[in-house]
């Protein structure tokens, strides 16, 4: 459900909420990724993780270029992402954007860590994503797949609809 306009998870966290988090919990250097027009930031608006199963089959796909930091955890009233996997935090994770393309991990400090090919990721800490980083939140069986568009066909996409806007 948490990738369709219509879902509630979505849209639960208020802006005035949604503005506190950001404030406290998240470096200054956070952005929208409409900040800049370069391809690399057109290429991380049309940013998604492809989450896989257990065995390798798609579950779903969560879209990451809509706002500067997509917040992943078990609240629904704190988070964009609803993860249900006992074992992660009210608000596990984040996303975050730079404004310039850059995409980053961002642990909140969870009990059971969040994990970026493998390695656990340091609590508090951007670590920078790129296209195949496979992210683990805490125990879920769950991988999450960033699939990145090339900056060229991202920007070319941008450019028709564009051109099919006018």
């Amino acid at each position: 459900c948490h990738t369709k306009p219509s879902c509630p998870i979505l849209h639960r966290t208020t802006q005035s909420h949604r503005s506190q988090i950001m404030a406290s919990d998240l470096p200054d250097w956070v952005a929208l990724p409409e900040a800049d027009t370069s391809p690399g930031a057109a290429a991380a608006r049309k940013a998604f993780f492809d989450v896989i199963k257990p065995g390798g089959a798609a579950a779903d796909k969560v879209g990451l270029g809509s706002k500067a930091a997509l917040i992943f955890g078990r609240n629904p009233d704190t988070t964009d992402i609803l993860l249900e996997h006992p074992s992660i935090s009210r608000r596990h994770a984040a996303v975050l954007h730079d404004g310039k393309g850059g995409l980053f991990l961002y642990d909140f400090g969870s009990t059971h860590g969040t994990f970026l090919d493998g390695n656990k990721v340091a609590g508090r800490t951007p670590t920078a994503l790129r296209e195949g980083s496979r992210v683990k939140f805490a125990e879920s069986s769950r991988t999450y797949v960033l699939r990145l568009p090339s900056p060229a066909a991202a920007a070319a996409g941008a450019a028709g609809g564009a051109a099919s806007a006018a």
